[in-house]
């Protein structure tokens, strides 16, 4: 269950990088993010990046990195692959991951107890 969290981690940090981009910002929503938005939500990509590279090291060890740089193109492949075809499926993606992360917590708390 750790992966999968590790996982929709990255997938959330390269949806937020893909979201801080103004042209792909403009895609999906319709209009430009203004300077103050695109600071927020680049926060929040560095964040999730760099919280999914120290679990995925802390609880699996160097077989992590390993996991972490997989989960990076993955992540990397399924958000070009969203933009190119259809730039609204990211938002939906993006919610999906986002909603479904309480849900992952939640049962990796229950499963160490």
């Amino acid at each position: 269950m750790i992966e999968l969290l590790c996982f929709i981690l990255c997938i959330i940090a390269f949806s937020c990088f893909a979201h801080a981009k103004a042209t792909h910002y403009r895609d999906i929503y319709g209009v430009r993010p203004n300077a103050r938005l695109v600071s927020k939500i680049l926060i929040c990509a560095w964040i999730s990046i760099l919280l999914s590279m120290t679990i995925a090291i802390a609880a699996l060890g160097s077989y992590g990195v390993l996991l972490f740089c997989g989960f990076m193109a993955v992540s990397v492949l399924a958000i070009t692959l969203c933009l190119s075809f259809s730039p609204k499926w990211l938002k939906a993606l993006t919610f999906c991951c986002t909603a479904s992360l309480p849900a992952v917590l939640t049962t990796i708390l229950i499963a160490s107890q």
